[in-house]
């Protein structure tokens, strides 16, 4: 069974307000099911591309079917960020994915890309 899902968001904020917000999104009070996060690596590109890498660990917090408890025992799942961050030409994306865990699932998500279009 595969489950995917497709969906745009246009933020209501300049592309600097937006940016700045998603480096301090965890931690914050509203996603208690990141237990940790941390950067892996950040370096600037020879086209002066801020490029970063951050493990988060997230707990385990979804509902599964009874039967399938047995077959899910683990407590957390880790996560890679990778993101691209072009102040010049205001380009901003983002790409998240689980290396745990991938025999039963495996998440992908672009979380936003964003341009100099946004306000």
């Amino acid at each position: 069974m595969v489950k995917e899902y497709f969906g745009t968001y246009t933020f209501p904020f300049n592309w600097e307000a937006v940016v700045s917000g998603f480096w301090v999104k965890y931690p914050n009070p509203y996603s208690k099911h990141v237990v940790s996060e941390d950067v892996v690596s950040r370096s600037l590109s020879e086209n002066n591309v801020l490029v970063t890498k951050r493990l988060l660990v997230k707990e385990r917090n979804f509902h599964m079917p009874k039967w399938a408890e047995k077959y899910v025992t683990f407590k957390n799942v880790f996560v890679i960020e990778e993101s691209y961050c072009d102040v010049n030409k205001k380009t901003f994306t983002s790409f998240t994915r689980n290396f745990s865990s991938n025999s039963l699932m495996v998440i992908f998500i672009q979380v936003f890309k964003l341009n100099k279009l946004n306000f």
